[in-house]
């Protein structure tokens, strides 16, 4: 499951009596944060991407 460590936020907040409104937004943020970072490592893939294609065609010359 996609994000299905966010699932335990609830769980855990709920063992620390943290309230269940706080947990929502930590919840939140986690969700915010995994989506930025998902974009930021496939920009990544592909620009390394780019990098070995061009070595590759440089070395070929």
């Amino acid at each position: 499951v996609a994000g299905g460590s966010l699932l335990l936020i609830p769980l855990s907040c709920g063992l620390f009596g943290i309230p269940n409104e706080i947990a929502m937004q930590v919840v939140a943020v986690g969700f915010i944060i995994s989506v930025v970072q998902d974009s930021a490592e496939t920009g990544l893939n592909s620009s390394t991407d780019v990098v070995f294609t061009a070595a590759v065609s440089g070395y070929r010359r």
